[in-house]
C-alpha cells in the first residue's frame, strides 16, 4: 500500500488567522477552521493578503462560463453561497441526503409573444416581490414606471403593447439580481447535513453490516446470533436479536463530564407489556470488571418500564411502556445536559431530571465498554434484546435538541450533493468527502476532507494525501520596557522621575507581528514652561498591549519662591521632585509596580532647594542636597550593553537629582538620572536610552532633558525573527536578545 506523504501546515480559527497575520513559507498550507478555507503561502505575504481558496462556496463550484446540462454533483454544506454568473433559463439548486431533499430556484425566464393588446399577465411560477425583470422587444423596463409587480403572481404594465410585441421576465431567488439578462448573484444551498458530525463518535445503521459510519470508527463484535438483517426503519436491513445472548459489544467511549446524546430506534416482536425480566437496549460500562459502572437504557418488565439509569446513582428517568405496541417503530434519545438527563420518544420528552453529575471515567483495560442491545454485567444471557435496533448514534459534548423522530437515516457529514440543472454551463473545484482510510481510499481528484490531525487531499483518482495541522507555536519571551524619564524643572527645581521599569515573561505566536515604541524623554524645564513628562514605552501583544509609564516632570523652584508655596512635582513611572518653599511642594507618586516617588522640595531656609526625582529602585530625596532615587539593574541591561555600567552591574531607570543655589545640587540616581544644576547651572540631562529623569536647573537655570527609553526582548535561540527599527541583537547562552533604541516591529518564527 502507498506511503501517505505528510506535507507542512498550520491550523487555526478565523481569528487567529486574522489577527495573527503570519507569513506563511512558500508552499505552506494554512487552514481557517472556522470558514474552511486555506491558503497556500509564497514566502513573503502575510495571510490577510493571500489569496483564499474557499471550500464552501463559489470557488468549489465556479459558474463563469455557459452553462450546459445538468451538471456534475458538487458536494457543499447547508447554508452555503453559490455565486451565480451569466446564466440564463431555469435553474434550480438541489439536494439530497441526510433524511430528505430540498430545492430552491435559482432564476427561472419566460417569453410571452403577443397576439393582441396586452395590459397583464400572470407570471408562471410567480416571483419573490422586488426580484423580478421585465424586457420589451430586448429593452429591459424600469419597474413602477414602466410596470407594476407587487404581489408576487401578476404584472401590470403601465401602458398596454400592441400585437406582435415579445415580453421576457426574468424571475430570480432572493439576493440575485439581473445584469444584461443574464443572472447573478448567490443563493443559499438547503440545508440537510449534521452540522454535529465532528462530535459523533458511534453511528450505527446496520444496512447490510456492523460498520461504524463514524468518522473515527470503532470496532464492533457480535455477540450470538446478532446480525445486520431483516426489518429495517431506514436503509436496507436492522440490527436483529432474538433475545437469548444476542447484542453488540463495542470498544469504549469514555465522556467524562461531558453533554452527550444517545440515540436509537426500536422494535420489538413481541408485546412490550408482557416481559417480566430485563431486556437490554443500550450499556455503556466503564468502572469494574463486572462492567456494571456505567449508565443503561433497558426495558424493566417487572416495573413496566423503559428505564435510563446511572449505576449507582440515583437518578433514574422511567418511561410507562403499555402505550407501545408490538412490531412498531420508536425512536429514543437519551440526552445529557449539564446535570439534566432527558428522555425523548419520537420527539417528544417524556422523562426528565436534574442532579445528574456522574464523570464516566476510562473502561477497565482489556474490557468493552459499550453493549447494544445487551447487558455487559453477568447477566447478559438473559438480558439481551428481543427484536430489532436500527440507526444507533452517539453524539459526544453535545446535547442535542430532539424536536421530532428523524424521517431518514442518520448523514454521515456536512455534504450535501447539489446539483445545478439549466440549459448551459460548466463546473469545476474541489468538493468535500469523508475521510479517507488510507492513501489509496476511494476518491476522485479535488476532493477534500479534515479530521483533528489532518487535511487531506486527492491529488488523483484513489490517491489521497495528508497535511498534518499544527497547532500555533508559542515563543517563551521576556521582556524588559524602561519609559521616557521626565524633564527637571528649572530654577532651583525637583529632578525629573525615571521612566517606569517593567520586567516580566510572556508566550507570543510565531508569525505575529509585535509593535515596539520607545517612549522619549521629557523636555526639562525653561523660562515659563514647565517640565514635561516623559513618553510611554510599550509592545503590542496579541491579548494586551505592556505599557512602561513616562517618568514625571520635576516642579518649578521659583515659581514656589514667587507665589509663597512650593509646588508640587509630577506623577508618572516614577515621579518628579517637588519644589522648595514654606509649605513644600511634595513630590509626584509612581507607578505602582514601574517606580517610586519623588522627594519634596526643602522649606526650612536657604537654598529652599527641589527634591530629587523618584527612581525605579528607590523614591527620590528631600532636604538641603536631594539626590535622584535609583534605578534598577538586571542581567539582560548587561548582555545587551544597556544603561549605565556601576562595577561590572548596569543601571537602568535612575532619577533626576534637584537643582539648588549656593549649595550642594543631587547627584541623578544610578541608572542614567541627571545631575542637579548649583547657582546658574543648568540641571544635566538623563542619559539616553536609561529612562533617568533630568537634573534639576540652578538659580534662574533650566532643567535638564530626561533620557530615552530602552526595549529588550528575549526569546530562545531556536527562534529568530524578522524586525523593524533596526535593533541590536545578541545571541548568547541560548537565547536570542533585540534592544530597539526606537519604534520598530518584531515577528518571530522558528530557526
Amino acid at each position: 500500500m502507498p506511503r501517505i506523504t505528510n506535507i507542512q501546515a498550520r491550523k487555526g480559527t478565523a481569528t487567529d488567522w486574522s489577527t495573527q497575520n503570519p507569513v506563511l513559507a512558500s508552499g505552506e498550507l494554512g487552514y481557517d477552521l472556522t470558514n474552511r478555507i486555506f491558503k497556500i503561502g509564497d514566502g513573503s505575504s502575510n495571510w490577510n493578503t493571500l489569496s483564499t481558496i474557499n471550500l464552501t462556496s463559489s470557488n468549489i463550484t465556479d459558474f463563469n462560463s455557459a452553462i450546459s446540462g445538468v451538471l456534475p454533483v458538487k458536494s457543499l454544506s447547508a447554508g452555503d453561497n453559490i455565486t451565480i454568473s451569466s446564466i440564463s433559463g431555469v435553474y434550480t439548486i438541489n439536494s439530497t441526503g441526510g433524511g430528505g431533499s430540498s430545492s430552491s430556484n435559482v432564476g427561472v425566464r419566460g417569453v410571452i409573444s403577443t397576439t393582441g393588446n396586452l395590459s397583464s399577465f400572470a407570471v408562471s411560477g410567480g416571483y419573490p416581490v422586488g426580484y423580478l425583470d421585465l424586457f420589451q422587444d430586448g429593452v429591459k423596463l424600469v419597474s413602477d414606471l414602466d410596470f407594476s409587480a407587487t404581489d408576487g403572481s401578476n404584472v401590470t404594465l403601465s401602458n398596454s403593447v400592441p400585437s406582435g410585441t415579445v415580453i421576457e421576465y426574468l424571475t430570480m431567488a432572493s439576493g440575485v439580481s439581473s445584469a444584461g439578462g443574464v443572472l447573478s448573484g448567490s443563493v443559499t444551498v438547503p440545508g440537510l447535513g449534521d452540522q454535529y458530525i465532528g462530535n459523533v463518535s458511534l453511528l450505527l445503521s446496520f444496512d447490510g453490516n456492523l460498520t461504524d459510519r463514524s468518522n473515527s470508527p470503532k470496532t464492533v463484535t457480535a455477540l450470538g446470533n446478532a446480525a445486520a438483517t431483516g426489518i429495517a426503519k431506514f436503509g436496507s436491513a436492522s440490527l436483529f436479536l432474538d433475545g437469548n445472548g444476542d447484542g453488540l459489544q463495542i470498544s469504549g467511549l469514555p465522556t467524562g463530564t461531558e453533554d452527550f446524546t444517545v440515540e436509537f430506534q426500536i422494535r420489538k416482536s413481541s408485546s412490550w407489556t408482557a416481559e417480566t425480566g430485563n431486556r437490554y437496549v443500550f450499556d455503556y460500562a466503564d468502572s469494574d470488571s463486572n462492567l456494571s459502572g456505567g449508565f443503561q437504557v433497558y426495558l424493566n418488565g417487572s416495573a413496566g418500564v423503559l428505564r435510563c439509569s446511572r449505576f449507582g446513582v440515583g437518578v433514574v428517568l422511567d418511561y410507562n411502556i403499555s402505550s407501545l405496541t408490538a412490531n412498531t417503530w420508536y425512536h429514543f434519545a437519551y440526552v445529557r445536559s449539564g446535570t439534566t438527563v432527558t428522555l425523548y420518544r419520537d420527539g417528544s420528552s417524556v422523562a426528565s431530571a436534574t442532579g445528574f453529575s456522574s464523570s464516566f471515567g476510562a473502561p477497565v483495560a482489556g474490557l468493552q465498554a459499550i453493549g447494544i442491545g445487551s447487558y455487559l454485567g453477568s447477566f447478559q444471557s438473559a438480558s439481551s434484546w428481543d427484536g430489532q435496533i436500527d440507526e444507533v448514534r452517539i453524539t459526544r459534548g453535545i446535547a442535542r435538541t430532539i424536536t421530532a423522530a428523524p424521517t431518514a437515516a442518520y448523514p454521515t457529514d456536512l455534504i450535501l450533493p447539489v446539483t445545478i440543472t439549466g440549459s448551459s454551463g460548466s463546473s469545476s473545484g474541489l468538493s468535500w468527502s469523508s475521510v479517507p482510510a488510507s492513501s489509496s481510499a476511494s476518491g476522485t481528484t479535488g476532493q477534500i476532507a479534515y479530521d483533528s490531525n489532518y487535511f487531506y487531499i486527492a491529488t488523483n483518482t484513489n490517491t489521497w494525501k495528508r497535511s498534518s495541522l499544527a497547532s500555533w507555536p508559542l515563543v517563551s519571551m521576556n521582556y524588559l520596557l524602561v519609559a521616557g524619564g521626565g524633564g527637571g524643572g528649572n530654577g532651583r527645581g525637583g529632578g525629573g522621575g525615571a521612566g517606569g521599569y517593567v520586567y516580566s515573561a510572556t508566550s507570543v505566536p510565531v508569525g505575529e507581528s509585535i509593535s515596539v515604541t520607545v517612549g522619549g524623554g521629557g523636555a526639562g524645564s525653561a523660562n515659563s514652561v514647565v517640565a514635561q513628562n516623559g513618553s510611554n514605552s510599550s509592545i503590542a501583544l496579541p491579548s494586551e498591549t505592556i505599557v512602561a509609564v513616562g517618568g514625571g516632570g520635576g516642579a518649578d523652584g521659583l515659581k514656589g519662591l514667587f507665589t509663597g508655596s512650593g509646588m508640587a512635582g509630577a506623577s508618572g513611572g516614577s515621579g518628579g521632585g517637588g519644589s522648595g518653599y514654606n509649605p513644600v511642594g511634595d513630590g509626584g507618586s509612581g507607578t505602582v509596580d514601574q517606580g517610586y516617588a519623588g522627594g519634596a522640595g526643602y522649606g526650612s531656609g536657604e537654598p529652599y532647594g527641589g527634591g530629587g526625582g523618584g527612581g525605579a529602585g528607590g523614591v527620590g530625596g528631600s532636604g538641603q542636597t536631594a539626590n535622584g532615587g535609583v534605578g534598577k539593574a538586571d542581567t539582560m541591561l548587561v548582555v545587551v550593553s544597556a544603561g549605565v555600567d556601576i562595577g561590572g552591574t548596569r543601571y537602568v531607570a535612575g532619577g533626576g537629582g534637584a537643582g539648588s543655589y549656593n549649595y550642594t545640587p543631587g547627584n541623578g540616581g544610578s541608572g542614567g538620572g541627571g545631575n542637579g544644576g548649583n547657582t546658574n547651572a543648568d540641571g544635566t540631562n538623563g542619559v539616553a536610552n536609561t529612562g533617568g529623569g533630568g537634573g534639576g536647573g540652578g538659580n534662574s537655570a533650566n532643567g535638564g532633558s530626561g533620557g530615552s527609553g530602552v526595549v529588550i526582548l528575549r526569546c530562545p535561540d531556536s527562534f529568530t525573527a524578522t524586525t523593524t527599527g533596526s535593533p541590536s541583537t545578541y545571541v548568547t547562552g541560548g537565547y536570542r536578545y533585540y534592544k530597539f533604541t526606537q519604534n520598530g516591529t518584531i515577528t518571530f518564527s522558528v530557526v
